[in-house]
């Protein structure tokens, strides 16, 4: 077996590796990567922008160049009204699935940032701004899955941030007790 391992090298560090990773708890994983990332943040930021596809290179640009004219584009959210959102609605980072319906169109993705407010969901879809959207998921430690209705808040890079429609007090104190939880 020591043969063998030695044999694969890296990859056995990489699959061990991803196994301790892939045990720890969503926020384990966050504070992990705040700790990779230390100061080399600008670092990151190019790595993903070089493996960015050049429309969402040149999309990204635009964005950028209006946020510093300070001008936003309609489908993206200031850092201000960021920031104040986080402090009104304590959003956690997580990192759940989700089945999304948009316009009869099913798609798979993650949930990586909740709130009683709303999510924040990774994809590479397009979707307008206003669309209506049907989420299914299930947070860790809930029995069943929820089925919530929402509206496509905002547009970014990365993904969609969605505001839910009619929650009810039942799901706002599923998803206040998940983001309370340690």
């Amino acid at each position: 077996m020591a043969a063998f391992e030695s044999h694969l090298g890296k990859y056995t560090n990489t699959a061990r590796l991803f196994k301790l990773v892939s045990g720890m708890s969503e926020e384990k994983q966050f504070i992990l990567l705040k700790t990779l990332l230390s100061h080399n943040v600008a670092n990151y930021l190019f790595q993903l922008i070089i493996e960015m596809s050049e429309d969402q290179q040149t999309q990204l640009l635009e964005q950028m160049t209006q946020m510093s004219h300070n001008v936003l584009p309609a489908n993206t959210i200031s850092l201000d009204d960021y920031e104040s959102s986080m402090r009104e609605n304590p959003r956690k980072p997580c990192l759940v699935k989700v089945i999304g319906v948009v316009q009869d169109q099913t798609f798979k993705s993650y949930i990586v940032d909740i709130s009683t407010v709303g999510v924040f969901i990774e994809t590479s879809n397009n979707y307008a701004v206003g669309q209506s959207i049907k989420l299914t998921f299930a947070l860790p430690g809930q029995k069943g899955p929820m089925k919530l209705a929402g509206k496509i808040a905002w547009m970014g890079l990365q993904g969609i941030g969605v505001k839910f429609a009619n929650l009810t007090d039942n799901h706002k104190k599923i998803i206040r007790d998940f983001i309370n939880k340690r």
